[in-house]
């Protein structure tokens, strides 16, 4: 692949930020950066190249998905007490229970973890794109906005 050089209005800086090196958000050269919070200290980096480009936007996925990743390791965490709660109570309801009544429990218990393990992991399978190639692969631009500012460009 040629390394193509960016001009004029074609040129794309990146936000990071200083302390951490994450990118915080894409913009054109000379303009405010967007959704940046206040207070937060921000270098931009003018892209001269469209594989510095490339490589910036492979850093900025990869840190989503580091994100989605650790966000469904710490909702796992966090809900492990009340669904261990929820298991030792049922668990000590069977005592009372006939035995089709204690197996259907018991079936219902495993079918509610193979779900929610199914839904954590298509949570961490989650891919996220830039708003530019969902609109190249045809995506609709006004949904495009509406996932956009839902935080939602994932899929």
């Amino acid at each position: 692949m040629s390394n193509v050089q960016l001009t004029g209005r074609e040129r794309t800086c990146v936000y990071r930020e200083i302390g951490t090196g994450r990118i915080l958000s894409f913009g054109i050269a000379g303009a405010p950066p967007l959704n940046v919070p206040d207070g937060i200290r921000y270098e931009t980096v003018e892209c001269l190249h469209a594989s510095e480009l490339d490589r910036f936007m492979d850093q900025y996925r990869q840190q989503h998905i580091d994100d989605e990743e650790r966000a469904a390791v710490r909702k796992l965490e966090r809900e492990r007490d009340f669904r261990k709660s929820v298991r030792d109570a049922i668990i000590a309801r069977n005592r009372h229970l006939d035995a089709f009544n204690r197996d259907v429990n018991l079936r219902m218990l495993d079918a509610q973890d193979k779900l929610y393990e199914r839904i954590l992991t298509q949570r961490m399978r989650a891919i996220p794109k830039l708003a530019a190639e969902i609109y190249e692969q045809g995506g609709d631009d006004s949904r495009i906005v509406k996932d956009a500012i839902k935080g939602g460009l994932s899929q």
